[in-house]
């Protein structure tokens, strides 16, 4: 989640156990020098803990999408990596990691025009490098708010809002 108890919006992480309980306190996950919102969280097979959030260290008018891999126990694994290079905003990423461990991202941004935004996918392999580079699905102009889940085969399921054109 993010809250603002540093002055600026920061994600942060949690564990409970299957009762509830705190296993691992708050644990502040960025240090921006303005916001970090917008987290989504998934878990592979072997229990490290993948997170993506957009970010505006880069700038205000310019958030990026960043990731971060922690252990079971949460410890790095692999610390803040950029994943996306638009020159305008990148924003609400969701993960899903599918059997092979492989890391699967949408997103939207508007690096085509000031005026529309567009949903883009990204693949990872579970060290991070890049399988699948940004690869634009939609050619609207307001589509927004993507979520993915992984089925059968590994296929990957995608909605998003097109909200200029009443589409959900």
């Amino acid at each position: 989640w993010s809250d603002d108890r540093t002055g600026n919006s920061e994600v942060f992480y949690k564990k409970l156990d299957n009762m509830g309980n705190t296993v691992t306190n708050d644990t502040q996950l960025t240090n921006a020098i303005y916001h970090s919102r917008y987290s989504d969280i998934a878990i592979d097979s072997y229990n490290n803990i993948h997170i993506v959030w957009y970010d505006e260290r880069n700038g205000i008018l310019n958030p990026e999408i960043y990731y971060k891999k922690l252990s079971n126990n949460g410890n790095i694994l692999i610390n803040d990596t950029r994943l996306t290079i638009a020159t305008r905003k990148s924003l609400m990423p969701q993960i899903a990691i599918d059997s092979n461990n492989n890391i699967h991202l949408v997103w939207y941004d508007d690096r085509t025009s000031a005026y529309a935004y567009e949903i883009y996918y990204k693949k990872l392999d579970n060290s991070g490098n890049t399988l699948i580079n940004d690869t634009r699905l939609t050619f609207s102009s307001y589509a927004v708010l993507p979520k993915l889940a992984i089925g059968l085969n590994n296929s990957v399921h995608i909605v998003w809002a097109d909200v200029l054109n009443d589409i959900y």
